[in-house]
């Protein structure tokens, strides 16, 4: 297991958006099917306290609610069973695939 950051597109102030959500969501496809990693980790889960100016980059807010990051890693966790296992694909598909 290793660590590392994605740095929001979001401003220093922002919450995290949308696009956000999009590069966390390559992120975990690309570390799951190019780096063939066995599992994706989001180390934090729940934001704190969003109030105090603390920007959310957990996957759930303070109320429960999910952000745009907990959306993102929800449409991998959805589909993705004990015992599944995945299958070789290429990277550039032939057109219309």
């Amino acid at each position: 297991m290793t660590e590392h950051y994605l740095t929001p597109t979001a401003s220093a102030t922002a919450q995290p958006g949308i696009t956000d959500a999009l590069s966390a969501a390559r992120e975990i496809n690309d570390s799951m099917t190019v780096g063939n990693w066995n599992a994706y980790i989001w180390w934090w889960a729940a934001d704190w306290d969003p109030g105090s100016g603390v920007i959310n980059y957990g996957l759930v807010d303070s109320s429960n609610h999910p952000t745009y990051y907990g959306f993102a890693m929800a449409d991998f966790a959805k589909f993705v069973r004990s015992g599944y296992v995945g299958c070789n694909a290429t990277a550039s598909p032939t057109a219309k695939v």
